[in-house]
């Protein structure tokens, strides 16, 4: 069963995708915590309830797909800086990451997230940009990347092999940690009650 949790872990939802036979029945059940008084058995006062997608009709079952590539590929527009240069993402970036996601389920992908089907993946150009404009850059995304560029250049390698090596210095480690706890969508806390609503 997946779960996913809204950004303000209040309402989640959680998707059992087979039946008992395993044959693909999807069923998403919702919680939204704080809706009856808390108690002992339920102390996060979450009601539940489920849908189960094969009740709807074709009509709509068709047309909550078309919502739902709609709100995929626009999904993969929705960032604000370039992943691979830590740079505000253009208009052109946005439409290139919104095309690929679109070339991928044409060309007949089974699976949901792209990089199930790309092999290995790089490394987070953004995060180690930003880490490098926090130590070694002096604050500018431009110095991150000319340094990035040299390393490159200097060492004979690819921009993917520069970045690890920037990111395995001890300063820029230490920054993308602290990245990484600012951006942490939530605290055990919202977990453990998530934990305990389902």
């Amino acid at each position: 069963m997946q779960t996913k949790p809204k950004s303000n872990s209040t309402i989640t939802h959680a998707i059992r995708e087979r039946d008992e036979t395993g044959e693909y029945a999807p069923v998403i059940t919702f919680s939204v915590l704080g809706v009856h008084p808390t108690s002992e058995g339920n102390p996060t006062g979450a009601a539940t309830f489920s849908f189960t997608v094969a009740n709807a009709s074709a009509t709509v079952q068709a047309r909550a797909m078309v919502h739902g590539f709609i709100q995929r590929i626009s999904d993969g527009g929705a960032i604000s800086r370039d992943p691979e240069t830590g740079l505000p993402a253009t208009p052109e970036t946005k439409f290139n990451r919104m095309k690929r996601i679109a070339e991928f389920y044409e060309a007949g992908a089974d699976e949901w997230a792209i990089r199930a089907q790309v092999g290995q993946r790089g490394p987070d150009a953004g995060l180690i940009l930003t880490a490098m404009c926090r130590t070694v850059a002096k604050g500018s995304i431009d110095e991150a990347n000319r340094l990035v560029d040299a390393l490159a250049t200097k060492r004979n390698v690819d921009r993917a092999a520069a970045l690890r090596e920037w990111a395995n210095t001890d300063a820029v480690l230490k920054a993308i940690a602290e990245i990484k706890a600012e951006r942490a969508p939530k605290g055990a806390d919202d977990l453990l009650a998530e934990l305990t609503a389902e």
